[in-house]
This record gives C-alpha cells, sequence and structure tokens, in this order.
C-alpha cells in the first residue's frame, strides 16, 4: 500500500496508509464521494484488509458512508480503502470537524454521542466510564425526617445508582434524596412498597446512563415513609 500524509486521496480496493504529517493534533476523515463508502481502520488490527463489506467489517473496519466524517487520534497511522471494484474521494483534513469519533492511544474507536452506550463488540467504546464501581448495602429502619444515608457524600462527586433491590419487612414508602431529605432535592416520588415486598432497578448496561444521580457533594439519602425495616443492596459510581 502506498504511505499517504494529510491531503486529498483517492481510495480503491487495494487500500492506502495514511500516516499524519502532525502527530501532535487530531486529524478528520472525510468521506466526499457521493456513491461509495470507504472503510478505515487502525494498522494495528490483524489481518488482511480488502473484500466486501462485511470482510472489511469483520477485519475491524469502521465503514464511512457517502458524506460521514471521523477524527482519529493522528499518532496510529489509519489503513483505508474501498470494496472491491470500487472507488472513493477521502479528504485528511487536520483538526476536528465534528468530535464523532476517533481512535483511542490502545486503537479502539471511540464514538461520542448524545446518549452513551455500553462497550460493543469489536473494540468499539462509547463514552466509556473509566472510574470505579462501588457498592453499597441498604439497611435502615429509621423514619427520621433527615432520611437514612446510603452513601456517604464524597467531596466534588455526584453519586449515580446503576442498580439496587430493596425489600421492606412492612408497607410504607420509600423516597430518594440528594442530601438530606429534609433539606435537600427529592430524586423520585414516594414509592408505595407492600409488605415483604420490594422491587428492583437492573443493573445498568453502562455506568453513563444511572437511574439517580445527587447534586455533586452531597449524599445519598432514603426516606421510609415509616420506622420500617428496608433491606437490600445497590451498585453506583462517583462521576
Amino acid at each position: 500500500m502506498p504511505t499517504l500524509k494529510g491531503q486529498e486521496i483517492s481510495v480503491n480496493a487495494t487500500g492506502s496508509t495514511v500516516i499524519f504529517g502532525d502527530a501532535a493534533i487530531p486529524h478528520t476523515l472525510v468521506n466526499d464521494d457521493v456513491t461509495n463508502s470507504v472503510f478505515f481502520r487502525a494498522v494495528s488490527q490483524p489481518g488482511t484488509f480488502t473484500g466486501n463489506a462485511a470482510t472489511l467489517k469483520a477485519a475491524y473496519g469502521s465503514e464511512l458512508k457517502p458524506g460521514e466524517r471521523a477524527t482519529v487520534d493522528s499518532s496510529r497511522s489509519v489503513q483505508v480503502v474501498c470494496v472491491t471494484g470500487k472507488t472513493a474521494t477521502l479528504r485528511v483534513v487536520p483538526g476536528v470537524l465534528g468530535d464523532d469519533m476517533h481512535f483511542s492511544a490502545t486503537g479502539a474507536l471511540e464514538v461520542n454521542l448524545p446518549v452513551a452506550l455500553s462497550l460493543l463488540s469489536g473494540g468499539l467504546l462509547v463514552n466509556q466510564y473509566t472510574g470505579t464501581i462501588k457498592y453499597a448495602k441498604i439497611d435502615c429502619a429509621s423514619a427520621a425526617a433527615a432520611g437514612n444515608t446510603l452513601v456517604a457524600a464524597v467531596a466534588g462527586k455526584k453519586i449515580r445508582v446503576l442498580g439496587l433491590f430493596v425489600v421492606l419487612a412492612e408497607a410504607t414508602t420509600v423516597k430518594f434524596y440528594s442530601g438530606a431529605a429534609n433539606t435537600g432535592t427529592a430524586l423520585t416520588g414516594a414509592i408505595s412498597v407492600d409488605d415483604t415486598s420490594g422491587f428492583v432497578l437492573p443493573k445498568s448496561d453502562s455506568p453513563n446512563i444511572g437511574y439517580l444521580e445527587t447534586v455533586a457533594g452531597e449524599a445519598l439519602t432514603l426516606l421510609l415513609g415509616a420506622a420500617k425495616q428496608a433491606s437490600g443492596a445497590m451498585t453506583y459510581c462517583e462521576v
């Protein structure tokens, strides 16, 4: 494959390797073709990179359809190719034209979307959370106006609830708060629970998507409508 620096590239089924002129800044790949797609991947990916669309995708290729763009980490060379028998015009522009997607330093493709998703197959990362998933028990029975602290406040951090289950010994209501229940912000309405019953919030597929989130620097608390035992556990993260 020929080696090319930042410029307009005519891409065919043989393919090209793009080595960026300035590795210190990201570059944007723009498919200026009106008909054909361009497929690209980091050169570190194994195997050959030719064939039909299914073969190229199976070889860790990402598709740029006509008019689409992708921002890549310029410290890594990129292979670009069209499907067998097709050609397209690819424009390589220094800088970011739109923070749609890019290669991370490890060669994984990261995509920024309005709604974050979890780790997907093929090395695709979507706004992936890199912190620690934490766990806390729910074990309280006080009906105090300030509520029961489930997770203590962490300076500068929000508590994001990713999943939980809770069972009440007797019928009452539960209500989640950011901060003390008598002075803080309600995160839910009053949830009615029957005798020896409860509810489950299944663990989120992504730490970027939670059920509840406190104000930064405030504890997560649970207000009981009456002094009844509440038992359970939860997963959360600090953001």
